[in-house]
This record gives C-alpha cells, structure tokens and sequence, in this order.
C-alpha cells in the first residue's frame, strides 16, 4: 500500500499534477474571482495563494479590507461598506450575457472610482466579417461609445493625490467604453490600475 501510494505522487509530480486544494483555498479563489478583482493587487495575490484553511482565509480577509481602512481600530469600514453598496448597483447597471455586472468594465470603474459626474455617448466605425460592400471592402457598422468623466474633486483622495503626484495637474479626467454586447474599456485602463493601489496602504509591505 505504501509503495502503491509513493508510486501514485511520483506519477503526480511527473505529470505536473498538483494535489488537490483544499476548500478554503477553493473559497478563496472563488472570492479573488469576484468583484474583489478590481482591488487585489500582487501582494494580495501572493497571500491568498498560500490560504489553506478557513482560518488561513479569515485572517487573509482581515487583512485585506484591513490595508482598505483609513481608521482600522474601529469597528466601522466605510470602504468595505461603500464597495458593498457599489457591488449591488453595478450588478443591478451593468449585467452583460452570463457575466454579473460587477465583472463588467463599467462595473469595475464604478466600484473604484464611483459614479461619472457626466456621460457622453457617440459612435463608431468598426469593421464587421459578415458581407462585403459593392467593392469588395469590408463592411462596417456603427458601434457605441459612451465616455465616462470626472473632476479630480469626484475621486477618493488618495487617487487624487497620486494623479497629482504623477500628472502635475488637477484636469478633467475620461473612461472610454465600446458598449456591445459584452462591453470593452477602450481608454483609462491606467486609472483603474490606479485608483486599485491607491485604496490600499499596505502594498509595499512585506506579504
């Protein structure tokens, strides 16, 4: 039996075969997999990977909203609160076929920067495969677009000061959108990325 079951882990190891995770672990890429993405930066990463147990996890969630507080020693997270709330109104905004709308690009940008202070909505040209045109081009079909803008003053103050930190500058700032049937950022990718690290304060620490 013992030979039987070292003879099953070296076929493992030679296959590349993992064992399998355990439950916790499961639960918590399940979790990372949610709308908690748009937050998880790589040292968040790092230590869910290592969660094994639900006490590995409880403690990992702690910590995570945590670096999110800006006064931990208390019981309230406005933060944790805040993107609760934002979670359900994405969901409720922005639901695309088989994807919840908190997993959308909107959906993202409003949980990490909140709701636009204006929205402007244009269109465009994009090649399409279906049919050619009088002259053998490829048709075209009008696509929209839908631009989301912000004051410096509409985002979290943190995000705010590194955009002046980096930028120099306190102008208009724009989310651009391919609205479709599944939506696509088109511009501000960079914000988001952003806005993520400046909502925690442990990033630089040790994981």
């Amino acid at each position: 039996m013992e030979r039987a079951a070292a003879l099953l882990l070296m076929t493992l190891a030679a296959s590349g075969c993992r064992a399998p995770t355990s439950a916790a672990a499961q639960t918590a890429r399940a979790w990372g997999a949610g709308p908690a993405h748009w937050l998880l930066l790589p040292t968040d990463r790092d230590r869910m990977a290592r969660v094994e147990t639900n006490t590995d996890f409880a403690s990992f969630l702690a910590g995570f909203w945590a670096c999110r507080d800006e006064d931990p020693g208390d019981d309230d997270n406005p933060f944790a609160r805040l993107f609760a709330e934002r979670v359900a109104a994405a969901d409720r905004l922005y639901e695309e076929p088989g994807l919840r709308g908190s997993l959308t690009p909107r959906g993202g940008a409003l949980l990490l920067l909140g709701p636009p202070r204006f929205l402007r909505y244009s269109q465009r040209k994009a090649p399409t495969l279906e049919g050619t045109t009088t002259a053998g081009a490829r048709p075209t079909r009008l696509l929209r677009v839908e631009l989301w803008g912000y004051q410096p003053g509409d985002l979290p103050p943190a995000l705010r000061e590194r955009l002046h930190a980096e930028a120099g500058s306190q102008q208009e700032i724009a989310l651009t959108f391919l609205v479709a049937r599944h939506t696509r950022l088109l511009e501000g990718g960079e914000l988001l990325e952003l806005a993520a690290n400046a909502a925690s304060h442990c990033q630089d620490e040790e994981p």
